[in-house]
Order: structure tokens, then sequence, then C-alpha cells
């Protein structure tokens, strides 16, 4: 059985089962957008200076090695086991509009990125326990959602707070990075691109903003004529581009970070307030757009460049916002005003766990 802790390196042939009794918790998934030289800190083992894909001292599971060995998971809540519940995690006593947005750390714990809590959140899923992080001093409604950086830590997207967040859990600490110099109500979210760099998602915000974590610096991107309130959340196409989750835009936006650039994609005429929050790359390359207010799920072709109307949801205005891909095709849409949780069919297309625990594609 593996425990915490335990190193895998590439080319290991693991194999393992779970039983009625068995847990199995993954510590680190990590992704690979970047390579350094192995100076020996690195728990894996140099390859005679070709440089490994170890980011810090810290476990980094190899992403192909991650989803050779948990091959055959295709659909684990339906273990015979572990029959799918609903149950309440510990109380946080944060009050109301605490946390928007979590990201899963290095160290297996789920980071609770603050939105009117003074302080950042911790939940332990080992322990199912929750403890209150350092205080970040940027105020009400500072942050909305999270990236983990190649480096381990997370960085809190600014809504209204003036500095970008930075949290390392290794040392679990705050820090304020540098100013972003774009008002309140800025960001909505962010995407880590294959160079490296943590993309922000415009909300009030005129230009697409760039955060460096190497450098710990910020650049304002291209600007995207939107508007006010354009943008929630973004999804990493295949063809490396960022795809903007259009909230009151009335296109679908599109920032190619390669060449630095912004472009509008299709219109999507689901309405000009609250069409959607948040979005999910399924493996045909399509992204799905999260209804909000908008009356269809939305579907947008990263290959053909389109935009077309999926299925009437039929649950109202502030429907739902974001969602998630599961190992059984479905897209779980997460329930705002909505009574129902949703759930899209793909039809047909079944995944393997590691694909979807792939930290490109499990987020809010």
């Amino acid at each position: 059985m593996l425990h915490v802790g335990t190193t895998i390196h590439p080319g290991e042939n693991i194999k393992f089962s779970l039983d009625e009794q068995g847990k199995m918790y993954i510590n680190a998934i990590v992704p690979d957008v970047r390579e350094y030289e192995c100076d020996g800190s690195c728990k894996c083992e140099c390859d005679g200076g070709s440089g490994e894909r170890c980011k810090t001292p810290d476990i980094m599971y190899d992403r192909t090695v991650f989803e050779e060995f948990m091959e055959g998971f295709t659909n684990p809540v339906s273990h015979s086991a572990y029959p799918p519940i609903y149950y309440e995690g510990p109380a946080h006593g944060r009050g109301t509009n605490a946390f928007v947005g979590g990201v899963l750390a290095p160290n297996g714990k789920v980071i609770l990125v603050p939105f009117s809590s003074a302080n950042i959140g911790i939940y332990d899923p080992v322990t199912n326990t929750y403890s209150n992080g350092p205080v970040h001093g940027q105020g009400n409604n500072s942050f909305s959602r999270g990236v983990l950086a190649p480096n381990g830590k997370v960085i809190l997207i600014p809504l209204h707070s003036t500095h970008i967040g930075i949290y390392d859990p290794a040392t679990n600490t705050y820090s304020n990075g540098p100013v972003h110099g774009q008002g309140s109500n800025a960001f909505q979210g962010g995407v880590l691109t294959p160079n490296g760099k943590v993309v922000f998602v415009p909300y009030d915000n005129a230009n697409i903003g760039i955060y460096d974590p190497v450098t710990n610096t910020y650049n304002n991107g291209p600007a995207h004529g939107q508007g006010t309130l354009a943008f929630v959340g973004g999804v990493l196409a295949p063809n490396g581009k960022v795809i903007l989750v259009p909230r009151d835009s009335t296109h679908i936006g599109i920032y190619d970070p390669v060449t630095n650039t912004y472009s509008n994609g299709p219109a999507h005429g689901q309405g000009t307030n609250q069409a959607f929050l948040g979005g999910v790359l399924t493996p045909n390359g399509k992204v799905i757009l999260i209804p909000h207010s908008g009356m269809h799920i939305g579907i947008y072709d990263s290959v053909t460049n389109t935009y077309s109307n999926g299925p009437v949801h039929g649950k109202g205005t502030n429907a739902f916002g974001g969602g998630i891909l599961t190992p059984n095709g479905k897209v779980v849409l997460v329930p705002r005003n909505s009574t129902n949780i949703g759930i899209y069919d793909l039809m047909g297309v079944t995944l393997g766990l590691g694909y979807c625990l792939h930290p490109y594609l499990n987020k809010y």
C-alpha cells in the first residue's frame, strides 16, 4: 500500500488495490510546466544531468507516472466499500462569504482562498480538520480563487486586494506580492500557463493580468475591450491558449501567452448579465461554460473556434457557479440558486482518475 510521503520514481511499476479498510492519499500533483536541474535536494533520481522534473525539495510526482499507476481507476465512487455520500466537514467559524475557491497544496491540504475571511483557511482531508492559516491583512472581498505555482506556493488572485497574495504551504506563511495597481474588482480567477506564468482573468480590469512567480513581478497584458464585469474564470485549452469565460462579455475571450495577445472569440448570445461563471475542459478539447444566468449550457470548441448552445438546464437565473469533470465522463455543475446539482453527460466518455485530478482540470 502507498503511504503519504512515498517517493515514486519514473519507470517504476507500482500496483495496488483498495480494500474495505484501506485509504490512499496523494499528497502532490504538479503540472509539468517547467524543469529544473536536480541539485541533490529533490527527492528523485538524477539522470546524468539532463534534468529531472523536480520543482521543489518536496515530493513532486511526474504526471505521466501518476497517470500510469492510477490506471484502472475509471470510476472510484462505484467502489462498494465507499458509496457516494455527502457529509458535513468541520466548521470554519469565519462567517458568511468567507472563501471563494480552493487549491490543493503539495502537502495534501486544501487551501481555502479568503474572500471576506481575515485568515487563509486550511482543510486537512486526512484528519478532516480545519485550521486558520495566517492573517492576510487585505480587508474584505480580498481574493477570488487561487493557482498553485510551480514553486509550490499558492497565488491568491486579487479582487479588492491591492496586492497579489502569496501563501507558502511549506512554512504556513502569507506574504504580499507586488502591487498590481488595477483598483478594486480587478480579477476573478487565474490560469497557470505552460511558460510558468499565472494569467489573471480580468473582471473590472481593462487588461489581462500577468504574474511571474519566478521574478515575483506583475505586468499588464493586453486590453480586452469587453468592458467591466467581463470574465469570471479561465481554462487552458489544448492549443495552449487561455479561454476566458464570459460573465458580462458578449464574446468568449482568448488570450495567447506565446504572442501575449488578446482576441475575441465567438459571440455566445446568452446575454450580458452574468451569462457564465467558470468553465471545464473536456477530453475532446471543448470547453463547457457553466451557466449562471444563461439558459443554456455553453459549449466552446477550441479547435474550430466556435460556440454552440448545449441543452437548456431549466433551473432559472443564477443557477450554477463552477464545475468539475468526473471520471465517468460527466461535468458536475455546482449549484448556486439551483435546488439541484447539475449534471452534463458527455455520453459514452470514460476517463481515468489521473486525468481528472490533473491540476489543469481539477479546479473551480
